[in-house]
């Protein structure tokens, strides 16, 4: 994946850098970097990308994993 693909899934979903960042565990500095093509993307984005992709279901299921509470 190039980061002009990354930048339009981004879009896609309309999420900001700081949503798809979180989404994909990491920072928005990161996913700028990704991409504006300063560095590489690691293999394991493109695979959740890939997953997440036109799947709100496991979008979601991200979503609460990563924003559930703790104590749950």
């Amino acid at each position: 994946m190039q980061g002009k693909a990354l930048r339009e899934w981004r879009h896609g979903n309309d999420w900001t850098l700081d949503q798809a960042a979180k989404i994909l565990g990491t920072t928005q500095t990161t996913v700028y970097r990704w991409e504006s093509g300063r560095h590489r993307i690691p293999q394991g984005i493109n695979i959740l990308v890939m997953l997440l992709t036109d799947d709100k279901i496991n979008i979601r299921k991200v979503q609460s994993f990563l924003f559930k509470r703790l104590d749950e």
